[in-house]
């Protein structure tokens, strides 16, 4: 079995918000953790914050985010504040890993390689079109064909008497398999196994990101 599913996120649309999920550690200069540091989140579209203390184990988590841009900060005494930026998207985990210095609370440092870019947590395959990509990408306004961005995902065979928009094999697989939501609501129509056509009405330029998983 096998799952495709395209995730289209419009800025005005809070309900049924699609997430991803911030973690990190916060160490010293020796490796050790920084059990008294505190971390400030802030998202720098809406400008909310959340601030949280670390573990034992100088762990943190802030699960459950709406997808965009945030600016984590680092802090604690006796060591410099250290802030760095991290993108959150849908269904992903973005890891970050602080290294603090010892320093005046009152200096800043900005890291700029804190952040693992690369989601090592979670083992399905993630194809992800966000910001310019999504309106320059020749789609002609069908978001359906951003799956066509992942590998291995194709549309299916013209004499499919089924075919229809959003109707596509992911690595052989069949495509009433595939499963399509916008904004985390299903709009899969499975007598077409797309959805149909194209959907609409959709203003492209305030889709946030489109998300393709494909399971084998």
């Amino acid at each position: 079995m096998f799952l495709v599913s395209a995730v289209l996120l419009t800025a005005g649309v809070l309900s049924a918000q699609i997430t991803g999920d911030l973690r990190g550690t916060v160490l010293d200069s020796s490796g050790g953790a920084v059990i008294a540091a505190k971390i400030t989140l802030k998202n720098t579209e809406t400008g909310e914050s959340r601030t949280m203390a670390v573990s034992q184990e100088g762990a943190f988590s802030f699960p459950l985010l709406r997808i965009g841009v945030y600016e984590v900060r680092a802090e604690a005494t006796g060591f410099r504040v250290s802030t760095t930026r991290a993108e959150v998207k849908t269904g992903e985990i973005s890891s970050i890993r602080f290294v603090l210095e010892v320093g005046q609370v009152t200096e800043t440092v900005t890291v700029t390689d804190a952040v693992q870019q690369l989601d090592t947590e979670n083992a399905q395959i993630q194809t992800s079109v966000s910001g310019q990509a999504i309106i320059q990408l020749p789609v002609a306004r069908n978001p359906n064909l951003f799956a066509l961005t992942a590998p291995g995902v194709a549309p299916v065979s013209a004499n499919n008497p089924f075919l229809g928009s959003g109707s596509f094999n992911s690595n052989g697989g069949r495509g009433r398999g595939n499963n399509i939501t916008v904004d985390g609501i299903t709009a899969t129509d499975v007598s077409v196994t797309g959805t149909g056509g194209t959907l609409n009405p959709l203003n492209f330029s305030s889709i946030k990101e489109v998300k393709v998983i494909t399971n084998n």
